[in-house]
Protein backbone atom coordinates (compact mmCIF):
# COMPACT_ATOMS: atom_id res chain seq x y z
CA UNK A 1 0.00 0.00 0.00
CA UNK A 2 2.86 2.09 1.11
CA UNK A 3 4.88 1.72 -2.32
CA UNK A 4 1.26 2.47 -4.18
CA UNK A 5 1.40 5.98 -2.89
CA UNK A 6 5.06 6.54 -3.32
CA UNK A 7 4.39 5.87 -6.62
CA UNK A 8 1.37 7.51 -7.56
CA UNK A 9 3.25 10.71 -5.31
CA UNK A 10 6.27 10.24 -8.09
CA UNK A 11 3.88 10.09 -11.10
CA UNK A 12 2.19 13.15 -9.96
CA UNK A 13 5.26 15.10 -9.90
CA UNK A 14 6.25 14.04 -12.64
CA UNK A 15 3.45 15.37 -14.51
CA UNK A 16 3.34 18.52 -12.94
CA UNK A 17 6.91 19.02 -13.92
CA UNK A 18 6.10 17.94 -17.18
CA UNK A 19 2.79 20.12 -17.17
CA UNK A 20 5.66 23.49 -16.30
CA UNK A 21 7.99 22.08 -19.18
CA UNK A 22 5.36 22.55 -21.52
CA UNK A 23 4.24 25.66 -20.59
CA UNK A 24 7.48 27.24 -20.45
CA UNK A 25 8.10 26.21 -24.39
CA UNK A 26 4.35 27.77 -25.29
CA UNK A 27 6.02 30.19 -27.26
CA UNK A 28 7.77 27.44 -29.48
CA UNK A 29 5.25 24.63 -29.90
CA UNK A 30 2.05 27.24 -29.61
CA UNK A 31 2.34 29.09 -33.14
CA UNK A 32 2.55 25.32 -35.19
CA UNK A 33 -0.30 24.49 -32.89
CA UNK A 34 -2.48 27.51 -33.90
CA UNK A 35 -1.21 26.53 -37.56
CA UNK A 36 -2.22 22.96 -37.52
CA UNK A 37 -5.49 23.98 -35.84
CA UNK A 38 -6.02 26.67 -39.04
CA UNK A 39 -5.12 23.99 -41.60
CA UNK A 40 -7.28 21.14 -40.06
CA UNK A 41 -10.40 23.44 -39.51
CA UNK A 42 -9.90 24.43 -42.93
CA UNK A 43 -8.62 21.14 -44.92
CA UNK A 44 -12.36 19.84 -43.38
CA UNK A 45 -14.07 22.81 -44.51
CA UNK A 46 -12.94 22.49 -48.11
CA UNK A 47 -14.22 20.51 -50.86
CA UNK A 48 -10.52 19.03 -51.41
CA UNK A 49 -7.49 18.73 -49.64
CA UNK A 50 -5.66 20.95 -51.93
CA UNK A 51 -8.11 23.71 -51.57
CA UNK A 52 -8.17 23.43 -47.76
CA UNK A 53 -3.99 23.86 -47.69
CA UNK A 54 -4.92 27.26 -50.05
CA UNK A 55 -6.96 28.59 -48.11
CA UNK A 56 -4.94 27.82 -44.74
CA UNK A 57 -1.87 29.22 -46.52
CA UNK A 58 -3.56 32.39 -47.10
CA UNK A 59 -5.14 32.72 -43.35
CA UNK A 60 -1.62 31.76 -42.40
CA UNK A 61 0.09 34.56 -44.39
CA UNK A 62 -2.38 36.78 -43.51
CA UNK A 63 -2.29 36.03 -39.93
CA UNK A 64 1.70 36.36 -40.02
CA UNK A 65 1.73 40.24 -41.65
CA UNK A 66 -0.68 41.36 -38.82
CA UNK A 67 1.70 39.89 -36.50
CA UNK A 68 4.84 41.41 -37.66
CA UNK A 69 2.30 44.29 -38.48
CA UNK A 70 1.32 44.97 -34.46
CA UNK A 71 5.10 44.43 -33.40
CA UNK A 72 5.95 47.04 -35.28
CA UNK A 73 3.21 49.33 -34.29
CA UNK A 74 4.06 48.94 -30.49
CA UNK A 75 7.52 49.70 -31.12
CA UNK A 76 6.58 53.04 -32.51
CA UNK A 77 4.27 53.80 -30.12
CA UNK A 78 7.48 53.41 -28.01
CA UNK A 79 9.47 55.76 -29.05
CA UNK A 80 7.23 58.42 -31.11
CA UNK A 81 4.35 57.94 -29.09
CA UNK A 82 1.99 57.26 -31.60
CA UNK A 83 1.06 55.37 -34.70
CA UNK A 84 1.38 55.13 -38.49
CA UNK A 85 -2.29 55.49 -39.09
CA UNK A 86 -2.21 58.19 -36.76
CA UNK A 87 0.48 59.81 -38.42
CA UNK A 88 -0.86 59.59 -41.79
CA UNK A 89 -3.91 61.40 -40.79
CA UNK A 90 -1.48 64.59 -39.55
CA UNK A 91 0.43 64.25 -42.71
CA UNK A 92 -3.11 64.45 -44.63
CA UNK A 93 -4.09 67.62 -42.84
CA UNK A 94 -0.79 69.53 -43.49
CA UNK A 95 -1.95 69.40 -46.70
CA UNK A 96 -1.42 72.98 -48.39
CA UNK A 97 -4.91 74.86 -49.06
CA UNK A 98 -5.62 77.63 -52.15
CA UNK A 99 -6.93 80.23 -49.29
CA UNK A 100 -4.90 79.48 -46.45
CA UNK A 101 -6.77 80.44 -42.46
CA UNK A 102 -6.45 84.02 -41.39
CA UNK A 103 -3.90 83.83 -38.50
CA UNK A 104 -4.77 85.90 -34.76
CA UNK A 105 -1.97 87.31 -33.99
CA UNK A 106 -2.14 88.11 -30.18
CA UNK A 107 0.77 90.23 -28.03
CA UNK A 108 1.25 89.42 -24.33
CA UNK A 109 3.67 91.40 -22.18
CA UNK A 110 4.94 89.24 -19.29
CA UNK A 111 7.07 91.12 -17.45
CA UNK A 112 9.23 89.29 -14.50
CA UNK A 113 12.58 90.35 -12.25
CA UNK A 114 13.67 87.99 -9.83
CA UNK A 115 16.74 89.10 -8.09
CA UNK A 116 18.28 86.76 -5.15
CA UNK A 117 21.44 88.16 -3.31
CA UNK A 118 22.60 89.14 -0.31
CA UNK A 119 24.14 92.00 1.33
CA UNK A 120 26.31 92.79 4.18
CA UNK A 121 26.12 95.48 5.77
CA UNK A 122 29.62 96.19 7.48
CA UNK A 123 30.09 99.48 9.04
CA UNK A 124 33.93 100.59 10.15
CA UNK A 125 34.79 103.33 12.28
CA UNK A 126 37.47 105.38 12.37
CA UNK A 127 39.14 106.31 15.78
CA UNK A 128 40.27 110.29 15.93
CA UNK A 129 43.23 111.53 16.72
CA UNK A 130 42.26 112.79 20.11
CA UNK A 131 40.17 110.29 20.94
CA UNK A 132 41.10 108.88 24.96
CA UNK A 133 42.13 104.92 25.59
CA UNK A 134 38.43 104.21 26.65
CA UNK A 135 37.54 105.81 23.27
CA UNK A 136 39.60 103.50 21.11
CA UNK A 137 38.89 100.21 23.12
CA UNK A 138 35.10 100.75 22.78
CA UNK A 139 35.62 101.51 18.88
CA UNK A 140 37.87 98.77 18.40
CA UNK A 141 35.43 96.57 20.07
CA UNK A 142 32.92 97.58 18.16
CA UNK A 143 34.29 96.98 14.83
CA UNK A 144 35.61 93.62 16.32
CA UNK A 145 31.95 92.53 16.94
CA UNK A 146 31.11 93.74 12.86
CA UNK A 147 33.75 91.83 11.74
CA UNK A 148 32.33 89.05 13.86
CA UNK A 149 28.81 89.46 12.70
CA UNK A 150 29.93 89.52 9.43
CA UNK A 151 31.77 86.45 9.59
CA UNK A 152 29.06 84.93 10.90
CA UNK A 153 26.76 86.26 8.20
CA UNK A 154 28.70 84.60 5.40
CA UNK A 155 28.95 81.37 7.21
CA UNK A 156 25.00 80.71 7.18
CA UNK A 157 25.12 82.14 3.58
CA UNK A 158 27.55 79.67 2.42
CA UNK A 159 25.50 77.01 4.74
CA UNK A 160 22.28 78.12 3.08
CA UNK A 161 23.91 77.81 -0.33
CA UNK A 162 25.42 74.65 0.12
CA UNK A 163 21.69 73.35 1.24
CA UNK A 164 20.76 74.33 -2.14
CA UNK A 165 23.26 72.90 -4.37
CA UNK A 166 22.72 69.43 -2.33
CA UNK A 167 19.08 69.83 -2.95
CA UNK A 168 19.90 70.34 -6.94
CA UNK A 169 22.18 67.33 -6.60
CA UNK A 170 19.78 65.05 -5.49
CA UNK A 171 16.61 66.36 -7.49
CA UNK A 172 19.35 65.96 -10.76
CA UNK A 173 20.55 62.61 -9.86
CA UNK A 174 17.11 61.63 -9.11
CA UNK A 175 15.79 63.09 -12.75
CA UNK A 176 18.74 60.78 -14.39
CA UNK A 177 17.68 57.77 -12.69
CA UNK A 178 13.77 57.90 -13.81
CA UNK A 179 15.06 58.82 -17.31
CA UNK A 180 17.47 56.22 -17.48
CA UNK A 181 14.96 53.52 -15.83
CA UNK A 182 13.05 55.08 -18.77
CA UNK A 183 15.17 54.32 -22.01
CA UNK A 184 16.44 50.81 -20.12
CA UNK A 185 12.70 50.02 -19.95
CA UNK A 186 11.93 51.13 -23.69
CA UNK A 187 15.02 48.78 -24.93
CA UNK A 188 13.98 45.96 -23.01
CA UNK A 189 10.16 46.38 -24.96
CA UNK A 190 12.20 46.92 -27.98
CA UNK A 191 14.92 44.09 -27.30
CA UNK A 192 12.52 41.02 -26.37
CA UNK A 193 9.08 42.94 -25.77
CA UNK A 194 6.87 40.89 -28.16
CA UNK A 195 9.78 38.80 -30.07
CA UNK A 196 8.05 35.72 -29.16
CA UNK A 197 4.60 37.11 -31.17
CA UNK A 198 6.79 38.57 -34.17
CA UNK A 199 8.58 35.20 -34.07
CA UNK A 200 4.86 33.45 -34.61
CA UNK A 201 4.31 35.62 -36.97
CA UNK A 202 6.99 34.85 -39.22
CA UNK A 203 6.88 31.05 -38.95
CA UNK A 204 2.96 31.33 -40.25
CA UNK A 205 3.82 33.79 -42.99
CA UNK A 206 6.55 31.03 -44.20
CA UNK A 207 3.83 28.12 -43.83
CA UNK A 208 1.33 29.90 -45.68
CA UNK A 209 3.52 31.04 -48.52
CA UNK A 210 5.00 27.25 -48.88
CA UNK A 211 0.77 25.85 -48.33
CA UNK A 212 -0.24 28.88 -50.96
CA UNK A 213 2.46 28.12 -53.38
CA UNK A 214 2.64 24.95 -53.13
CA UNK A 215 -0.58 23.50 -52.09
CA UNK A 216 -0.47 20.39 -54.24
CA UNK A 217 2.24 19.46 -53.11
CA UNK A 218 1.46 19.68 -49.66
CA UNK A 219 -1.80 17.53 -50.32
CA UNK A 220 0.57 14.90 -52.09
CA UNK A 221 2.96 14.92 -48.86
CA UNK A 222 0.05 14.74 -46.10
CA UNK A 223 -1.34 11.95 -47.53
CA UNK A 224 1.66 10.47 -47.82
CA UNK A 225 2.27 10.27 -44.17
CA UNK A 226 -1.75 9.40 -43.78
Amino acid sequence: MRAGCKLVGRLWQWLRATAHWLWDGRQGWGPLLLAGVVIAATSAMANSLDDGLRYAGLILQISGVLTVAIGLRDRRRIFWGKGLLQSFFQWLNRFPRSAPKPHTISAQGIASASAVGSAYAFGWQNIHGDATVKDRLAVLERNLNSVKQLALDARTQAQLEAVRLRSDLESESHERKTSDDAIRSKLESVGAGNLHLESAGVVWLILGIILGTVPGEAAALVRSVL
